[in-house]
C-alpha cells in the first residue's frame, strides 16, 4: 500500500521525526547560504559542507548534535528528495519496516549452497552456478530451483548486505587493509629525533634503461623525514649503503625496526648496526602494521611522483597493460614495437636517484602530514633544540660499513697472511696474531683490506691488509722483511723478560729447592740396614758364568806384545794422525780421497771399515769410483782397491 508523504511522517517513529527536523533545519541553512553567497547551489552545496564541519554555520543544537559532520553529495540527496517528495521523503527508509522476505530465504540447503559457491567461485557468473544448482538438486524434490533472473536478484541483494564477507573469502589481505580496526597510533611513544628509524625495500613501479630496480628506504618516525636508494636488489651492503646515507644527513639513530628480511637479518648489517651502538627491532613476520609509517611514504612515492616518471610500468598487471595497450595489438604482434618500446626508457639508476633525492629534500619534507598535526617533517626537524648524534669523521663511517667477504668476513691469520678469494693479504702487524681469528672488511681500493679484532669484548683496529699483487708501489720482499722484523724484535722482547724473571725467581735452585723441601718435609728419618739373603736360581747361576765371559780377568804382563810390535803399531798411528784430514761435501768425496790415501799409507782400522761399509751400501757409485782411480792412478791400483 502506498502512503502519502503526511501518512509517511505520521507512521515513522519519534527518533527519526527528530533526525527529519534536523535534515529540514540542515535544508534551510543551505538555501539562506546560498542566497547570501550567490553561489550555484553545487559549489554552494561543497562550501557550506566544508563550513558546517568546521562549526562555521549557525544551526540549533538539536539538529547539531543529530548530524554532527555532513558530507555534499549526503546534502544533495536530501535536497533532490525534497524537492521530489517533500518532508516525506526525508525518512531514512532503513528505519522503516524490514523489506519482506525473499522466497529463497525459507530454502535453507538452496541459500547455503550458494552462499558456498559465493566464497569458493566469487569469480564465476551466476548463469554457471545456476547450470550447477540444476544438477545438484535434480534428484530432490523437495528444492525448488528459482529460475534465473530471481535468483540473480537474489545474489545482487545478498553481496550487498555481505560485501565484507565477500572480501575476506575473496582476498583475505584486501580485506585486512579494509576492515582491518587500526585504532590508536603506532608512534604514541615516539618522543625524540631519531628516536627510531623504519626500513624497508620495494621494487620501484619504474623500468630504466638497464631494467627494473628496487627501492630501499628509510624515515625517521618522529619527524618523518625520508630517504630513498636506488639498488639492483634488495642486498645487505645497500641497505648498510642507506644507513651510511642517513647517518650523514639526519645523524645517528638510537634503533632501526626493519621486517625479518635475509638482507636486514644478514651478518653484515646486524654487525654494522651493532658497531654503531644501534638497537635493532625486528618485526614478526607479515605484519607490516608494525612499520606502518615506511609502508606509507611508498605508496605516496609510488602513487605520487613515480606515476609520472617516464618508464611508469602501473602498480598492477591491469595498469601495466593499459601502458602498453597505448600500442595497437597489431603493431606489437608484428614486431613493429618492441614491449619495452611501450614505456619511455629515459631514466637510468644515477637519474632516477638524483629525483628521489630532489623530492625528498623539496617536496616531501614540505608537506603538512596529518600524522605530525598538520606540520610538515621541515617544521618538526627544524623545531628540534636537543643535541642530534653524528659522526665527525665519514671515513671511520666508511671503514664500519665496508662490504665483508664470505662468512661474516671471519678469518684465521696463518703465516702467509689472510686468504681471500685465492689471495693472500699481508702487513706487518699480523705477524703477532697467526692463529687467530680476525673480522676483515674490503675497502674501495683494490687489494686492501681492512682489519678487526674478533671474539673481544670491544673491537679493535688491528692494520690493513694489501694484496701485494695488486696494491701498487708494495712488494712482497718488503713486506717480509718489516714482518720478519717485527718477528726479531717481539721474539727478542719475550727472551729479555723471561731473563729477567729467569734471574729474579733463580730457577737454576728448582731441583735443589724441592729435594730440601721434601727432606724437610720427611724429617730425614733414614731406615736401619735390614738383614741380605741371597736370591739363587739355575737361570741365574747361568747368568753368572755369562758374565765372567763377557768380562774376563786383567792381563798380566806375560800377556803383553813385544815390543817391536809395539813400536810398529805406535809408528803407524802417529802416521795416520800427521795426515791432516781434510773436509768432504759428500761421503763419496771421503771414500775418493781414502782410495788415494792407499797407494801412499796403510789406512787405519777405521778408515778401512768405512770404504768397506760404503761399497756395500752403494755398489754402483763404487764401480764409479773405480773408473776414477783407474784414470788417475792405472788399471792395476783400482784393482788392488
Amino acid at each position: 500500500m502506498n502512503l502519502t508523504p503526511v501518512e509517511t511522517v505520521l507512521a515513522a517513529p519519534t527518533e527519526t521525526i527528530h533526525l527529519q527536523c534536523a535534515k529540514i533545519d540542515v535544508l534551510r541553512a543551505l538555501r539562506d547560504y546560498q542566497k547570501r553567497s550567490g553561489l550555484p547551489m553545487s559549489r554552494a552545496e561543497a562550501s557550506f559542507t566544508a563550513e558546517y564541519n568546521a562549526g562555521l554555520i549557525d544551526i540549533e543544537a538539536s539538529a547539531r548534535e543529530l548530524l554532527p559532520q555532513l558530507v555534499a553529495a549526503t546534502l544533495k540527496g536530501w535536497r533532490l528528495a525534497f524537492q521530489r517528495g517533500g518532508p516525506g521523503a526525508l525518512i531514512n527508509q532503513r528505519s522503516g519496516p524490514k523489506r519482506a522476505e525473499h522466497p529463497l530465504d525459507a530454502e535453507d540447503l538452496l541459500c547455503t549452497s550458494v552462499r558456498a559457491w559465493l566464497k569458493q567461485h566469487g569469480h564465476a557468473s551466476t548463469a554457471l552456478m545456476y547450470r550447477w544448482l540444476i544438477a545438484r538438486f535434480r534428484s530432490e524434490p523437495s528444492v525448488t530451483v528459482p529460475p534465473l533472473r530471481t535468483l540473480q536478484r537474489w545474489i545482487r541483494s545478498w553481496k550487498r548486505e555481505h560485501r565484507e564477507l565477500l572480501t575476506f573469502h575473496a582476498n583475505p589481505d584486501r580485506h585486512t587493509s579494509l576492515y582491518r580496526p587500526a585504532h590508536g597510533t603506532t608512534s604514541g611513544d615516539i618522543v625524540r629525533l631519531n628516536q627510531e628509524w623504519e626500513v624497508d625495500c620495494s621494487p620501484a613501479d619504474l623500468l630504466l634503461s638497464d631494467g627494473r630496480y628496487t627501492l630501499s628506504a628509510g624515515i625517521d618516525v618522529y619527524s618523518r623525514r625520508v630517504r630513498y636508494l636506488v639498488t639492483k636488489t634488495a642486498r645487505g651492503l645497500a641497505n648498510g649503503e642507506l644507513l651510511r646515507r642517513m647517518i650523514m644527513d639526519l645523524g645517528v639513530p638510537e634503533a632501526v625496526r626493519s621486517d625479518q628480511g635475509k638482507d636486514y637479518l644478514s651478518n653484515y648489517y646486524r654487525g654494522a648496526l651493532a658497531n654503531l651502538g644501534i638497537v635493532h627491532r625486528i618485526s614478526q613476520a607479515f605484519t607490516p602494521q608494525q612499520k606502518p609509517h615506511i609502508e606509507r611514504s611508498f605508496r605516496t612515492l609510488q602513487h605520487d611522483f613515480i606515476e609520472l616518471l617516464p618508464g611508469y610500468v602501473g602498480h598492477n598487471v591491469a595498469q601495466g597493460q593499459d601502458q602498453r595497450s597505448r600500442h595497437s595489438f597489431a603493431d606489437r604482434i608484428s614486431g613493429a614495437v618492441r614491449d619495452e618500446e611501450c614505456w619511455t626508457l629515459r631514466l637510468t639508476a644515477a637519474d632516477l636517484q638524483e629525483k628521489l633525492d630532489r623530492w625528498c629534500v623539496a617536496d616531501y619534507e614540505h608537506r603538512a602530514h596529518e600524522g605530525l598535526a598538520g606540520k610538515s617533517p621541515f617544521e618538526i626537524a627544524s623545531a628540534w633544540n636537543e643535541p642530534v648524534r653524528r659522526i665527525a669523521d665519514e671515513r671511520q663511517l666508511d671503514l664500519l660499513l665496508a662490504e665483508l667477504p664470505g662468512g661474516a668476513g671471519i678469518r684465521r691469520v696463518r703465516k702467509k697472511g689472510i686468504q681471500l678469494e685465492r689471495g693472500w693479504f699481508c702487513a706487518p702487524e699480523l705477524e703477532g696474531c697467526v692463529g687467530q681469528f680476525v673480522q676483515c672488511r674490503y675497502l674501495p681500493e683494490a687489494g686492501k683490506i681492512v682489519v678487526y679484532s674478533h671474539g673481544e669484548e670491544t673491537t679493535r683496529f688491528i692494520c690493513i691488509a694489501v694484496q701485494p699483487q695488486l696494491a701498487i708501489g708494495i712488494s712482497h720482499q718488503e713486506l717480509a722483511r718489516a714482518a720478519m722484523q717485527r718477528h726479531k724484535r717481539r721474539r727478542a722482547d719475550w727472551n729479555a723478560q723471561f731473563r729477567r724473571e729467569r734471574q729474579q725467581v733463580q730457577l737454576e735452585h728448582a731441583a735443589d729447592e724441592i729435594l730440601r723441601q721434601r727432606d724437610f718435609d720427611s724429617g730425614k728419618i733414614a731406615l736401619f740396614p735390614r738383614p741380605i739373603e741371597p736370591h739363587a736360581t739355575p737361570a741365574l747361576t747361568a747368568a753368572a758364568a755369562a758374565v765372567n765371559e763377557l768380562n774376563p780377568p786383567a792381563r798380566t804382563s806375560a800377556d803383553l806384545i813385544d815390543h817391536d810390535t809395539f813400536q810398529r803399531y805406535r809408528a803407524e798411528a802417529l802416521q795416520a794422525e800427521a795426515v791432516e784430514t781434510p773436509s768432504f761435501a759428500t761421503p763419496m768425496a771421503r771414500v775418493m780421497w781414502l782410495s788415494e790415501q792407499h797407494f801412499q799409507r796403510a789406512l787405519s782400522p777405521e778408515e778401512q771399515d768405512y770404504v768397506d761399509s760404503w761399497r756395500r751400501e752403494h755398489p754402483r757409485q763404487a764401480t764409479t769410483v773405480d773408473e776414477l782411480i783407474e784414470e788417475r792412478c792405472g788399471s792395476s791400483a783400482a784393482a788392488s782397491t
